[in-house]
């Protein structure tokens, strides 16, 4: 009898620890996920960029300094109203996006600019009738507003993070499958090693449970926290789009975290009724 109390004592403390387990893979699993859809995905980069006006932020900053580099030669603002497009800002950011998910480059390609900089610059001095034009001094500005240019359009932090972002990237969907298959493997188990329906019923509850909890905690802490909306940036287009990158992993969070209540409470109502079944026998 002694015996049989201690092994049902074992039996329930393997079977919370395998609950615990699980929730610590669905948890892992819901985060992976998450990020796999957002931070990791290049169309949810781009359709954020294009929700928080991205390239025409972008384009205010580049005319502001192209401006400001190109004043003492006298090219005023207006030059580069007419020069400047959002559909030449927005094809090389996304040539520039493409390359870095890619892993073929992590600069912004600014030989399309220069082009039409130089032939802007062409049409100003045959427009205005200049003379005795220094092809040295030329060229050094096209070479200093292209470089104006693809630094202004760069995202540091992606240059930054670069090496672990692919590392990430590559193993991640790898580690989906896998986090996926343990959790099928830990449900069956638990399935398969009780008895009776209310505790297989249960103890996947506590995991679900555990798993909401968890991925509740981190959606509290960012909105409570506004995210990441108290950060420093220089460019107001860069400040829109990653405040709304991550408000978007936030929602996404509570989404799931939203998912495995509901999945919690069903699997507790389950087991509140067969509890009240098996009561009236």
């Amino acid at each position: 009898m002694k015996k049989n109390k201690v092994a049902s004592v074992f039996k329930k403390i393997f079977f919370c620890i395998l609950s615990f387990v699980l929730s610590l893979v669905l948890f892992a699993l819901s985060v992976s996920a998450v990020l796999s859809m957002t931070f990791f995905d290049m169309n949810s980069f781009l359709s954020t960029m294009k929700a928080t006006s991205y390239y025409e932020e972008k384009k205010e900053e580049l005319i502001n300094n192209l401006t400001d580099l190109t004043y003492p030669s006298g090219l005023k603002e207006s030059f580069f109203e007419e020069m400047i497009t959002t559909e030449m800002i927005s094809g090389d950011t996304l040539s520039y996006i493409t390359g870095f998910f890619d892993g073929s480059k992590d600069v912004v390609d600014d030989t399309a600019f220069r082009q039409s900089f130089s032939e802007a610059l062409d049409k100003y001095i045959a427009d205005n009738n200049i003379k005795n034009v220094n092809t040295k001094n030329l060229n050094s500005l096209i070479n200093k507003a292209g470089k104006t240019y693809s630094k202004t359009l760069s995202i540091p932090l992606l240059r930054t993070i670069s090496t672990y972002f692919h590392f990430i990237k590559k193993w991640l969907y790898i580690a989906i499958i896998a986090l996926a298959c343990s959790a099928v493997l830990l449900i069956l188990i638990l399935m398969v090693s009780n008895r009776w329906l209310h505790r297989k019923i249960k103890y996947i509850c506590f995991a679900t449970s555990g798993t909401f909890l968890s991925l509740l905690g981190i959606a509290v802490f960012l909105t409570v926290n506004g995210g990441i909306s108290h950060i420093q940036l220089e460019s107001l287009g860069l400040y829109n789009f990653l405040v709304h990158l991550v408000n978007g992993i936030n929602i996404a969070i509570w989404f799931a975290s939203g998912l495995f209540l509901v999945i919690s409470v069903i699997l507790f109502v389950i087991y509140s009724r067969i509890i009240k079944e098996t009561s009236k026998r």
